[in-house]
């Protein structure tokens, strides 16, 4: 499989992910749903790995392995179901793309990279958009519910933190560990740090009350999200350089608006549209000039 393809793919699901993960939020607590999410997602996976030796990977990797999980799939996908609880969906695919700003500013502030004019204007002005929708809800009402969206939008950027940890620390071990092992080892450390958080939340919720909202969520969770997505996603993380990886996430807020509108009822705000356009903007001005990203400085080289 072309490795474009497949990272052009994953992004369309996982764009489109959000908005039903917030479909069967209404029916189904963020941790449990995690959970059953992870655990049944790693045993499609198992009968391909189960004559894996997995005591032949290293002390090292483990730690990589295990350390990417948490802020990968614990953190990541546990503060974006927390936001989407609070915040529209599609602000967080937006937000979520600044994936490559990110890194730059990461090798500017511990790599001491020297800064490019272009790509600094450019980040200047994407980060002006991405401000513009996390502060939307204040400027536009200053209710309870704008605050409790606001917070929701301010989840989502800690996401991004927690996603762009878990790309540098992945891409160590994916030229070593196949996509299907690092797929299924990923699922069973999430299933398990998720564990906890589920046994709350099950003081006040049983299975018996999961309905056709959540039992949709947890069917394209399980089957495309996990399955297809996360094999996909270390299958382009293995073949392309990491540096590169952020650039698909930029497909994502098409996937967005054309299952939010429909599904949800959510239409872009006029905050939405100036801070994309900004976005935009900043994204060109910036690849014009970052033929490269910073990853490059933060992995090693083959």
């Amino acid at each position: 499989m072309n490795p474009i393809f497949a990272l052009i793919l994953v992004n369309l699901i996982w764009g489109a992910a959000a908005r039903i993960y917030k479909y069967a939020l209404h029916n189904i607590p963020p941790f449990t749903f995690l959970f059953i999410r992870f655990f049944f997602a790693s045993f499609i996976f198992y009968p391909t790995v189960r004559k894996e030796h997995f005591t032949d990977i290293s002390k090292k990797d483990w730690i990589y392995i295990i350390v990417a999980t948490i802020f990968g799939f614990t953190i990541q996908i546990g503060l974006l179901l927390l936001g989407l609880e609070k915040s529209t969906s599609i602000n967080s695919s937006i937000i979520l793309i600044g994936a490559p700003f990110m890194l730059y500013f990461l090798s500017i502030l511990f790599l001491h990279e020297k800064p490019n004019q272009k790509v600094l204007l450019g980040i200047l002005i994407s980060s002006l958009g991405v401000l513009a929708i996390i502060f939307s809800p204040l400027l536009q009402n200053a209710q309870p519910f704008a605050v409790g969206e606001f917070h929701g939008n301010l989840l989502y950027v800690l996401a991004l933190l927690g996603d762009v940890i878990s790309i540098v620390l992945y891409k160590e071990v994916s030229r070593k560990i196949s996509p299907f092992t690092l797929t299924f080892l990923s699922f069973v450390i999430a299933a398990v740090s998720f564990f906890p958080f589920m046994l709350l939340e099950l003081k006040n919720w049983s299975l018996s009350m999961l309905d056709s909202q959540g039992a949709i969520g947890l069917f394209y969770a399980i089957f495309f999200s996990s399955a297809i997505g996360y094999y996909l996603y270390f299958y382009g993380l293995q073949k392309i350089k990491g540096e590169e990886i952020g650039i698909f996430g930029y497909i994502n807020p098409i996937a967005t608006i054309l299952v939010a509108i429909p599904l949800l009822g959510e239409y872009p705000t006029s905050f939405f549209i100036v801070g994309s356009v900004l976005i935009c903007v900043g994204l060109v001005v910036s690849e014009l000039k970052m033929h490269i990203h910073p990853l490059r400085t933060i992995k090693k080289e083959d």
